[in-house]
Protein backbone atom coordinates (compact mmCIF):
# COMPACT_ATOMS: atom_id res chain seq x y z
CA UNK A 1 0.00 0.00 0.00
CA UNK A 2 1.65 3.33 -0.80
CA UNK A 3 2.17 6.12 1.77
CA UNK A 4 -0.65 8.45 0.29
CA UNK A 5 -3.46 5.34 0.11
CA UNK A 6 -2.56 4.61 3.89
CA UNK A 7 -3.14 8.18 5.03
CA UNK A 8 -6.25 8.19 3.50
CA UNK A 9 -7.49 4.29 4.91
CA UNK A 10 -6.53 6.23 8.18
CA UNK A 11 -8.69 9.44 7.31
CA UNK A 12 -11.48 6.98 6.66
CA UNK A 13 -11.39 4.79 9.71
CA UNK A 14 -10.58 8.32 11.86
CA UNK A 15 -14.02 9.74 10.54
CA UNK A 16 -15.73 6.28 10.82
CA UNK A 17 -14.40 5.83 14.47
CA UNK A 18 -15.73 9.45 15.21
CA UNK A 19 -18.82 8.27 15.18
CA UNK A 20 -18.91 4.75 13.39
CA UNK A 21 -20.13 4.52 10.00
CA UNK A 22 -23.48 5.60 10.65
CA UNK A 23 -22.25 9.31 11.41
CA UNK A 24 -20.13 9.49 7.81
CA UNK A 25 -23.03 8.59 5.83
CA UNK A 26 -25.51 10.66 7.86
CA UNK A 27 -22.82 13.68 7.03
CA UNK A 28 -22.61 12.40 3.36
CA UNK A 29 -26.55 12.49 2.78
CA UNK A 30 -27.07 15.84 5.10
CA UNK A 31 -24.62 17.44 2.07
CA UNK A 32 -26.61 15.62 -0.65
CA UNK A 33 -29.81 17.00 0.55
CA UNK A 34 -29.00 20.64 1.19
CA UNK A 35 -27.30 20.09 -2.44
CA UNK A 36 -30.47 18.60 -3.66
CA UNK A 37 -33.77 21.17 -4.53
CA UNK A 38 -36.01 17.97 -5.50
CA UNK A 39 -34.56 16.02 -1.66
CA UNK A 40 -35.53 19.13 -0.01
CA UNK A 41 -38.89 19.75 -1.20
CA UNK A 42 -39.89 16.31 -1.41
CA UNK A 43 -38.41 14.75 1.61
CA UNK A 44 -39.82 10.96 0.57
CA UNK A 45 -38.51 9.09 3.58
CA UNK A 46 -38.48 5.97 1.33
CA UNK A 47 -36.62 6.93 -1.12
CA UNK A 48 -34.22 8.57 1.57
CA UNK A 49 -33.82 5.27 3.08
CA UNK A 50 -33.38 3.32 0.08
CA UNK A 51 -30.71 6.28 -0.48
CA UNK A 52 -29.05 5.73 2.43
CA UNK A 53 -28.70 1.77 2.12
CA UNK A 54 -26.98 2.01 -1.23
CA UNK A 55 -24.85 5.05 -0.11
CA UNK A 56 -23.87 2.37 3.48
CA UNK A 57 -22.81 -0.37 1.11
CA UNK A 58 -20.98 2.06 -0.87
CA UNK A 59 -19.00 3.32 1.69
CA UNK A 60 -18.07 -0.27 3.32
CA UNK A 61 -17.21 -1.40 -0.02
CA UNK A 62 -14.42 2.28 -0.40
CA UNK A 63 -13.02 1.34 2.82
CA UNK A 64 -12.58 -2.64 2.50
CA UNK A 65 -11.26 -1.55 -1.29
CA UNK A 66 -8.76 0.89 0.26
CA UNK A 67 -7.25 -1.35 3.13
CA UNK A 68 -5.46 -3.37 -0.25
CA UNK A 69 -5.09 -1.14 -2.50
CA UNK A 70 -1.99 0.52 -3.98
CA UNK A 71 -3.36 3.49 -5.54
CA UNK A 72 -6.85 5.27 -6.53
CA UNK A 73 -7.19 4.27 -9.88
CA UNK A 74 -11.19 4.16 -9.93
CA UNK A 75 -10.60 1.65 -13.20
CA UNK A 76 -8.55 -0.80 -11.35
CA UNK A 77 -10.03 -4.53 -10.65
CA UNK A 78 -9.08 -3.75 -6.86
CA UNK A 79 -12.32 -0.94 -7.28
CA UNK A 80 -14.49 -3.13 -9.26
CA UNK A 81 -16.95 -3.64 -5.97
CA UNK A 82 -16.82 -0.03 -4.60
CA UNK A 83 -17.29 1.28 -8.35
CA UNK A 84 -20.35 -1.19 -9.27
CA UNK A 85 -22.35 -0.09 -5.91
CA UNK A 86 -21.63 3.56 -7.23
CA UNK A 87 -22.56 2.96 -10.37
CA UNK A 88 -25.69 0.81 -9.29
CA UNK A 89 -26.53 3.54 -6.92
CA UNK A 90 -26.69 6.47 -9.77
CA UNK A 91 -28.46 4.09 -12.06
CA UNK A 92 -31.45 3.68 -9.23
CA UNK A 93 -31.41 7.18 -8.85
CA UNK A 94 -32.28 7.58 -11.89
CA UNK A 95 -35.17 4.71 -12.19
CA UNK A 96 -36.45 6.75 -9.13
CA UNK A 97 -37.38 9.76 -11.08
CA UNK A 98 -34.18 11.72 -9.37
CA UNK A 99 -32.42 14.35 -11.52
CA UNK A 100 -28.79 13.77 -12.85
CA UNK A 101 -27.93 17.23 -10.76
CA UNK A 102 -28.51 14.84 -7.70
CA UNK A 103 -26.23 12.10 -9.13
CA UNK A 104 -23.61 14.70 -9.66
CA UNK A 105 -24.21 16.18 -6.47
CA UNK A 106 -23.67 12.49 -4.75
CA UNK A 107 -20.01 12.51 -5.54
CA UNK A 108 -19.08 16.48 -4.52
CA UNK A 109 -20.76 15.62 -0.96
CA UNK A 110 -18.75 12.68 -0.57
CA UNK A 111 -16.03 14.82 -1.89
CA UNK A 112 -16.18 17.13 1.02
CA UNK A 113 -17.34 15.01 3.98
CA UNK A 114 -14.38 13.02 2.99
CA UNK A 115 -12.38 15.79 2.50
CA UNK A 116 -9.66 14.27 0.34
CA UNK A 117 -7.80 16.16 -2.07
CA UNK A 118 -7.96 13.98 -4.48
CA UNK A 119 -9.49 15.55 -7.93
CA UNK A 120 -8.86 12.52 -10.36
CA UNK A 121 -10.24 10.28 -8.08
CA UNK A 122 -13.64 12.28 -7.76
CA UNK A 123 -13.71 13.01 -11.33
CA UNK A 124 -13.44 9.16 -11.94
CA UNK A 125 -16.24 8.65 -9.83
CA UNK A 126 -17.98 11.64 -11.46
CA UNK A 127 -17.80 9.82 -14.59
CA UNK A 128 -18.84 6.22 -13.74
CA UNK A 129 -22.28 7.92 -12.07
CA UNK A 130 -23.00 10.29 -15.12
CA UNK A 131 -22.54 7.35 -17.30
CA UNK A 132 -24.97 4.98 -15.13
CA UNK A 133 -27.17 7.22 -14.89
CA UNK A 134 -27.47 7.93 -18.92
CA UNK A 135 -27.24 4.08 -19.27
CA UNK A 136 -30.45 4.09 -17.09
CA UNK A 137 -32.40 6.41 -18.35
CA UNK A 138 -31.83 4.36 -21.92
CA UNK A 139 -32.80 1.36 -20.50
CA UNK A 140 -36.30 2.93 -18.98
CA UNK A 141 -36.81 4.65 -22.58
CA UNK A 142 -36.12 1.15 -24.00
CA UNK A 143 -38.71 -0.20 -21.81
CA UNK A 144 -41.15 2.04 -22.32
CA UNK A 145 -40.87 2.03 -26.11
CA UNK A 146 -41.47 -1.64 -25.76
CA UNK A 147 -44.01 -1.41 -23.72
CA UNK A 148 -45.91 1.49 -26.32
CA UNK A 149 -45.18 -1.38 -29.29
CA UNK A 150 -46.45 -3.68 -27.80
CA UNK A 151 -49.75 -2.28 -27.28
CA UNK A 152 -49.69 -0.76 -30.44
CA UNK A 153 -50.33 -3.74 -32.40
CA UNK A 154 -54.10 -3.98 -33.05
CA UNK A 155 -55.31 -7.40 -32.90
CA UNK A 156 -58.88 -7.39 -33.96
CA UNK A 157 -61.88 -8.92 -36.13
CA UNK A 158 -62.51 -7.96 -39.84
CA UNK A 159 -65.29 -10.07 -40.15
CA UNK A 160 -66.19 -12.72 -37.78
CA UNK A 161 -63.92 -15.47 -39.69
CA UNK A 162 -61.22 -13.49 -40.01
CA UNK A 163 -59.16 -11.98 -37.64
CA UNK A 164 -56.29 -9.41 -38.15
CA UNK A 165 -52.83 -7.97 -36.94
CA UNK A 166 -52.09 -4.42 -38.12
CA UNK A 167 -48.52 -3.80 -36.96
CA UNK A 168 -47.61 -0.47 -36.41
CA UNK A 169 -44.69 1.37 -35.80
CA UNK A 170 -41.06 -0.14 -35.15
CA UNK A 171 -42.15 -3.12 -32.93
CA UNK A 172 -39.32 -5.13 -31.37
CA UNK A 173 -38.72 -9.40 -31.74
CA UNK A 174 -40.58 -9.21 -28.09
CA UNK A 175 -44.14 -7.04 -29.46
CA UNK A 176 -43.60 -9.10 -32.88
CA UNK A 177 -44.24 -12.40 -30.85
CA UNK A 178 -46.91 -11.18 -28.50
CA UNK A 179 -48.69 -9.78 -31.56
CA UNK A 180 -48.32 -12.74 -33.86
CA UNK A 181 -49.74 -15.20 -30.46
CA UNK A 182 -52.59 -12.88 -29.80
CA UNK A 183 -53.93 -12.97 -33.54
CA UNK A 184 -53.43 -16.75 -33.69
CA UNK A 185 -55.52 -16.63 -30.42
CA UNK A 186 -58.35 -15.19 -32.03
CA UNK A 187 -58.00 -17.31 -34.78
CA UNK A 188 -58.39 -20.35 -32.80
CA UNK A 189 -61.05 -18.80 -31.00
CA UNK A 190 -63.08 -18.24 -34.26
CA UNK A 191 -62.03 -20.92 -36.13
CA UNK A 192 -60.59 -19.36 -38.72
CA UNK A 193 -58.51 -20.73 -41.82
CA UNK A 194 -57.11 -17.27 -42.75
CA UNK A 195 -55.51 -14.35 -41.04
CA UNK A 196 -54.41 -11.17 -42.31
CA UNK A 197 -51.53 -8.80 -41.37
CA UNK A 198 -51.13 -5.21 -42.68
CA UNK A 199 -47.52 -3.64 -42.41
CA UNK A 200 -48.93 -0.16 -44.10
CA UNK A 201 -48.43 1.66 -40.89
CA UNK A 202 -44.73 0.01 -40.07
CA UNK A 203 -42.12 2.64 -40.46
CA UNK A 204 -38.84 0.09 -41.96
CA UNK A 205 -41.28 -2.97 -42.83
CA UNK A 206 -37.74 -3.93 -44.67
CA UNK A 207 -36.46 -4.50 -40.93
CA UNK A 208 -40.14 -5.99 -39.19
CA UNK A 209 -41.11 -8.66 -41.74
CA UNK A 210 -37.80 -10.59 -41.93
CA UNK A 211 -38.25 -11.02 -38.24
CA UNK A 212 -42.19 -11.35 -38.29
CA UNK A 213 -42.41 -13.57 -41.01
CA UNK A 214 -40.52 -16.90 -39.63
CA UNK A 215 -42.80 -15.68 -36.58
CA UNK A 216 -46.15 -15.71 -38.85
CA UNK A 217 -44.98 -19.33 -40.16
CA UNK A 218 -44.57 -20.89 -37.11
CA UNK A 219 -47.34 -20.41 -35.48
CA UNK A 220 -49.47 -20.55 -38.91
CA UNK A 221 -48.59 -23.72 -39.46
CA UNK A 222 -49.16 -25.08 -35.66
CA UNK A 223 -52.41 -23.59 -36.21
CA UNK A 224 -53.11 -24.48 -39.66
CA UNK A 225 -53.95 -21.28 -41.08
CA UNK A 226 -52.65 -19.29 -43.86
CA UNK A 227 -51.72 -15.47 -43.59
CA UNK A 228 -52.58 -13.05 -46.24
CA UNK A 229 -49.77 -10.51 -45.53
CA UNK A 230 -50.42 -6.39 -47.05
CA UNK A 231 -48.36 -3.65 -47.00
CA UNK A 232 -45.47 -5.73 -48.74
CA UNK A 233 -43.74 -4.05 -51.62
CA UNK A 234 -42.68 -6.85 -54.14
CA UNK A 235 -38.76 -6.05 -53.95
CA UNK A 236 -39.01 -6.89 -50.11
CA UNK A 237 -42.25 -9.99 -50.92
CA UNK A 238 -39.23 -11.61 -53.09
CA UNK A 239 -36.79 -11.44 -50.06
CA UNK A 240 -38.57 -13.10 -47.69
CA UNK A 241 -40.12 -16.71 -46.97
CA UNK A 242 -43.43 -17.41 -48.68
CA UNK A 243 -43.35 -20.93 -46.79
CA UNK A 244 -44.59 -23.01 -49.50
CA UNK A 245 -48.22 -21.03 -49.69
CA UNK A 246 -48.61 -20.50 -45.74
CA UNK A 247 -47.92 -16.78 -45.98
CA UNK A 248 -49.05 -14.54 -49.23
CA UNK A 249 -48.05 -11.10 -49.62
CA UNK A 250 -49.93 -8.10 -51.12
CA UNK A 251 -48.82 -4.79 -51.59
CA UNK A 252 -52.02 -2.96 -50.53
CA UNK A 253 -53.88 -3.57 -47.92
CA UNK A 254 -57.37 -3.40 -50.30
CA UNK A 255 -55.67 -5.89 -52.25
CA UNK A 256 -54.46 -8.53 -49.44
CA UNK A 257 -58.07 -7.96 -47.61
CA UNK A 258 -59.82 -8.90 -50.97
CA UNK A 259 -57.67 -12.27 -51.21
CA UNK A 260 -57.89 -12.98 -47.06
CA UNK A 261 -61.45 -12.91 -47.87
CA UNK A 262 -61.16 -15.32 -51.02
CA UNK A 263 -59.48 -17.99 -49.08
CA UNK A 264 -61.36 -18.34 -46.60
CA UNK A 265 -64.39 -18.03 -48.42
CA UNK A 266 -65.92 -15.40 -46.81
CA UNK A 267 -68.89 -12.91 -47.73
CA UNK A 268 -69.28 -9.64 -45.99
CA UNK A 269 -72.99 -10.48 -45.83
CA UNK A 270 -71.91 -13.56 -42.75
CA UNK A 271 -71.02 -10.50 -40.88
Amino acid sequence: MGDQTRALVAQLAGATEEGGLDALLARWLELLRRRSWKLRRTGDADTMAQLRERCAHFLKALAETLEISDGLEVGAPVFREAVQSLSFTAGWMAGATLPVTDAVALVYALEEVLGWRQPRFFQSLMVVVTEAFAASLVQREHAHHRDVMEKSQVVCDIHQRLPALFLVGDPDRQALEDAAGRVMMLAAMRDARVVLVDGSALLAPEAVFPVACPMLVEHAQAASVNVVVGGVSPLLARELPAAKGTLVFFETFAEAMAAAMEAGNLAWAER
